[in-house]
C-alpha cells in the first residue's frame, strides 16, 4: 500500500505546556501514525487547513505549514517511489530528504532483509521469554504489558534484536513521552527491554552483540516517598464509615476493602497476595501460620510466618472469611488469574484512594501500604530488628548482610511481642 500525508491538528492530544492541540503530519500506510510538528494551536483556532488570525503567531505558523507541506509532498513521494513501509517512511517524514541519511537507511534496510532469516527477532524471543518465566511461575504481567506498547511503536513490524541501538531507543524516548508517558513510566518500559535484551544476550547461540546500549536512557530517579500513616489516622481508617449517599453495594464493598486493609496490618504488614491465598489451614486457633507468596518459587518456600491473630483481626475473618471455600477471602481472585487478581486490585487502590482523600489522610494509602507503616512503627519503638523480619517473613541476615539459615527462628514470644507492641499504638490487645 502507498504512503500518504497530511497536516491535522490532534484533538486528541493536549500540551499543558504549550496550552493547545499539537499540529502534527499524519502518514497513512496500512494504518496511520502521527508526527508532531511541535506548534500548537487551540481547536478555535484551527480552519482546517492552517492556523486562524485568532492565533497569536499565526503568521509564522502558517509559513511554516505552507513550506512543511511543499516538503511533505518531495518526501511521501520518495516514500512511495521506493516503496518504503509506515515504519520507514515516518522515518523520512520526521528526519527529512538527507541524502546521505537516506541511502544508509536503505542500505541498513536491504541488509536487515537479507540476514533475517538468521536474526534473532525481538517480539518472538519476548514471547517465548514470557512462556519461560511463565513455566516457573514468575509474575509476567509486566512483561507482557510492555510487549504492547513496543509492538504499538513499530506497528507489530518485529525487529531484529541486534537493532536495538541509541537511535531506536532515542526515538522510542521521544515517542513516548512525547503523549502521556512520564519519565517514570519511560523507565519502567525500557526496563523491560532491557531485562529482555540481556536474556537474549545471556544465550550465546543467538549472537546478540555484547555492547549495552541502554547507557543514559534509565534515569536512577529517587524513589517515591514511602507511604504513612499515623496512629490517630490508622484509628481513623478502622472507624471509617462510607458516605450516607453511597449505594449499598458500593457501601459493603467499600466496608470490606477497608478491612482487608486493617486485616493486613494486624497481622504484620503483609502483602495483598498473601491474604489473597490465605486458606483456613493456615489458621491454627489463636496463630496464623504461612509462608509468602512472593517467595512460592524459592525452593524452600522462604521463611515461616507464624504470628498472633488478634482480636480484631479474628473479627475481619469471621466478618467477611468465607467458610464455604478452601480460601478465607475467595472473593479475592488468585493471583493466578492475573486479569482478574489485576482488576479486583485496581478497584482495592482506587477504594483506598478515595477513603485516603475523605478522610484527608497525609498520604494516599496503597495495597503495599500496611506493610511499610507496620515497619515504620516498629522502627518508632525501636523492636528487635530481627523479630520484625520474622514477623514480616523476611529473611533473617547476619551483619555483614549474609541470609541465615530460614530455620533459625526466634522464639514466637518474640515475634508477639512486636505484634502486640504495634498494634497497641491503635488500642487493639491479645
Amino acid at each position: 500500500m502507498s504512503t500518504s500525508a497530511k497536516i491535522i491538528l490532534d484533538k486528541r492530544s493536549w500540551s499543558k505546556k504549550a496550552n493547545g492541540h499539537p499540529i502534527s503530519v499524519e502518514v497513512t500506510n496500512k494504518t496511520n501514525r502521527l508526527v508532531s510538528q511541535k506548534v500548537y494551536a487551540l481547536e478555535s483556532q484551527w480552519n482546517g487547513y492552517e492556523v486562524t488570525s485568532d492565533h497569536p503567531n499565526a503568521s509564522e505558523i502558517n509559513r511554516f505549514l505552507t513550506e512543511r507541506r511543499a516538503k511533505l509532498i518531495k518526501e511521501v513521494d520518495y516514500c512511495n517511489k521506493h516503496k518504503l513501509d509506515l515504519a520507514a517512511s515516518i522515518k523520512i517524514i520526521k528526519n527529512g530528504l538527507d541524502d546521505k541519511e537516506i541511502r544508509i537507511a536503505q542500505l541498513e534496510r536491504e541488509l536487515r532483509e537479507l540476514k533475517g532469516d538468521n536474526q534473532t527477532m525481538l517480539f518472538k524471543f519476548w514471547k517465548d521469554f514470557i512462556k519461560e518465566m511463565a513455566k516457573i511461575e514468575k509474575d509476567t504481567k509486566a512483561l507482557e504489558d510492555t510487549l504492547i506498547q513496543f509492538q504499538n511503536y513499530t506497528l507489530n513490524q518485529d525487529i531484529p534484536i541486534n537493532n536495538i541501538n541509541y537511535e531506536f531507543l532515542k526515538d522510542f524516548s521521544t515517542y513516548k513521552l512525547s503523549g502521556e508517558c512520564n519519565q517514570p513510566g519511560l523507565n519502567h518500559y525500557l526496563s523491560m527491554l532491557r531485562r529482555v535484551y540481556k536474556a537474549a544476550q545471556s544465550r550465546e547461540s543467538l549472537k546478540i552483540k555484547s555492547s549495552n546500549p541502554f547507557t543514559g536512557f534509565i534515569t536512577n530517579d529517587k524513589r517515591s516517598k514511602v507511604v504513612e500513616m499515623s496512629p490517630e489516622e490508622m484509628l481513623a481508617w478502622v472507624k471509617y464509615e462510607p458516605h450516607p449517599f453511597t449505594t449499598k453495594k458500593s457501601a459493603i464493598s467499600q466496608k470490606r476493602r477497608r478491612d482487608l486493609f486493617v486485616f493486613q496490618f494486624l497481622i504484620g504488614g503483609h502483602d495483598f497476595a498473601d491474604i489473597a491465598v490465605l486458606e483456613w489451614k493456615n489458621i491454627r486457633g489463636d496463630r496464623i501460620r504461612f509462608k509468602r507468596y512472593k517467595n512460592r518459587s524459592h525452593k524452600s518456600g522462604g521463611p515461616l510466618v507464624d504470628n498472633l491473630i488478634l482480636p480484631l483481626a479474628k473479627q475481619i475473618i469471621q466478618l467477611h472469611g468465607t467458610t464455604d471455600r478452601d480460601r478465607v477471602f475467595a472473593f479475592i481472585p488468585h493471583p493466578r488469574d492475573k486479569r482478574s487478581y489485576f482488576h479486583f486490585q485496581n478497584n482495592t487502590r482506587r477504594c483506598f484512594r478515595a477513603i485516603s482523600n475523605q478522610l484527608e489522610l497525609q498520604d494516599v494509602v496503597k495495597t503495599k501500604s500496611p506493610r511499610y507503616i507496620f515497619k515504620s512503627w516498629a522502627d518508632d519503638l525501636e523492636l528487635d530488628l530481627r523479630s520484625i523480619n520474622q514477623v514480616q517473613g523476611r529473611s533473617q541476615k547476619t551483619l555483614q548482610g549474609v541470609a541465615a539459615d530460614y530455620g533459625a527462628r526466634l522464639h514466637n514470644s518474640k515475634a508477639d511481642h512486636v505484634i502486640n507492641s504495634v498494634t497497641s499504638r491503635i488500642g487493639e490487645k491479645p
